[in-house]
């Protein structure tokens, strides 16, 4: 692979072109979503209102909530529970046997890796929830918690638990985009009030290298937040001329239906999304809401009369940047990970507090084990080209340069940058 083949270059926004202060953003998370169970849903705050740093380790991306047993999960590629807990308690090898049986394979997770897209909506979604990235992250301690709360109010566990649609309440209101405006979000309220503090400064560097991008190919930014927050964001992290950048920006994306739906495009006036229109209206150098891959696809091969474009897309979100678009369009995509700071790689760069957002003792790698690698090592491998810590680690490459990638016979893993992590080293 190299860069200079792309005609097409799109990057996600959150955790890809720009970083949160992970430690402030998960605090900030875990209260509102606390808080919300707490003041809204009438749970006992014993353990919801305690500090984060009390189980900071037990927060980690890519974890599974099974919401009927109220267990949390770490999952290998072939449905392996490699790691269980039941509330904030972890279960023993046993323990685990006799919930999911003698092959400690749960069959919901099965179908999961078969179309990660049908459990996204439908009554599977009220079984199994993948906690994708960071926005959602604290959400295993928040359930975990009211998981605890719930079993020593009934003295045992009950048959079900109601905490995950409770939750997911719980994260519609925080995040829905209507609430940036109208001040109801405590979080995109302390969000305006201070983005300095969990927004942290693109490098200089990457600022360059999209600015030389775009002088020979056709680029655009596709993000599933408003476009008033993503202003806000984008602002703080890349400046306040961030949209020149691109030769197009989508907000409200509304991933991964975005790769995989024909959704019509909204204009945006300011920071408002206005009325629908037809794909003959799109043009570059504009800002537009919802709409659809193919359409853009067809836009930005207009800058340069290109016909048979090759395109990739780079984003942070295993299922909405890697597996829907290389899936459902014709891009290749980037996955990043910043949890590979955490795998021996660049200590400089890993500082103590970020540590324990991106790696954790209890759960153990994001990556999983050389003998049960996870769901998210192996959609790395089968549904991206490479596997980066960071855009920074990206633009290392010259644009001629050949980068090694994943195969599918790939028994190495070469398409891990910089290096192979150090959890799926066969011993």
């Amino acid at each position: 692979m190299k860069l200079d083949e792309y005609d097409i270059f799109g990057f996600d926004l959150d955790n890809t072109l720009l970083r949160y202060n992970l430690v402030e953003i998960v605090n900030l998370e875990y209260k509102v979503l606390a808080e919300f169970l707490v003041n809204k849903k009438g749970y006992d705050g014993r353990h919801l209102l305690k500090p984060v740093d009390d189980d900071l380790d037990f927060v980690r991306r890519g974890l599974f909530l099974d919401a009927e047993k109220g267990n949390v999960l770490q999952l290998g590629a072939d449905g392996y529970v490699i790691k269980c807990a039941h509330g904030t308690r972890f279960l023993s090898d046993s323990e685990i046997v006799e919930q999911y049986g003698p092959h400690r394979v749960w069959g919901l997770a099965l179908k999961f890796i078969k179309d990660p897209l049908e459990t996204w909506n439908g009554p599977m979604s009220n079984q199994i929830r993948a906690l994708l990235d960071y926005f959602d992250m604290p959400a295993s301690l928040v359930f975990a918690r009211a998981v605890d709360t719930i079993d020593e109010m009934h003295g045992s566990s009950p048959s079900k638990y109601p905490v995950w649609n409770d939750l997911l309440d719980g994260l519609v209101e925080i995040y829905s985009r209507e609430h940036f405006a109208n001040n109801r979000s405590p979080f995109f309220n302390a969000m305006k009030a201070d983005p300095g503090r969990y927004i942290l400064k693109t490098s200089p560097e990457v600022i360059r290298w999209l600015k030389e991008l775009k002088k020979t190919k056709a680029t655009y930014v596709v993000t599933g937040s408003n476009i008033d927050f993503a202003n806000l964001t984008a602002s703080e992290a890349l400046g306040a001329d961030w949209r020149q950048l691109f030769d197009v920006v989508i907000g409200f994306a509304r991933k991964p239906g975005f790769f995989s739906m024909k959704r019509p495009f909204f204009a945006v006036e300011g920071m408002t999304e206005t009325h629908p229109i037809d794909s003959n209206q799109l043009s570059l150098n504009k800002t537009f809401s919802q709409g659809n891959y193919a359409d853009l696809e067809r836009l930005l091969c207009t800058k340069y009369d290109i016909t048979l474009p090759r395109s990739i897309y780079v984003g942070d979100n295993f299922i909405q940047d890697i597996y829907t678009p290389s899936v459902h369009s014709n891009s290749d995509t980037v996955a990043i990970s910043e949890e590979m700071l955490g795998e021996g790689m660049h200590k400089s760069d890993l500082t103590h507090e970020f540590g324990h957002m991106i790696t954790s003792k209890c759960w153990g790698s994001f990556f999983g084990q050389a003998k049960h690698p996870s769901v998210w090592t192996t959609i790395a491998q089968k549904f991206s080209k490479i596997c980066a810590p960071s855009v920074d680690e990206i633009i290392k490459y010259s644009m001629n340069q050949e980068i090694d990638c994943f195969t599918c016979s790939n028994t190495i893993l070469n398409g891990f940058h910089p290096s192979i992590p150090q959890s799926l080293h066969k011993s």
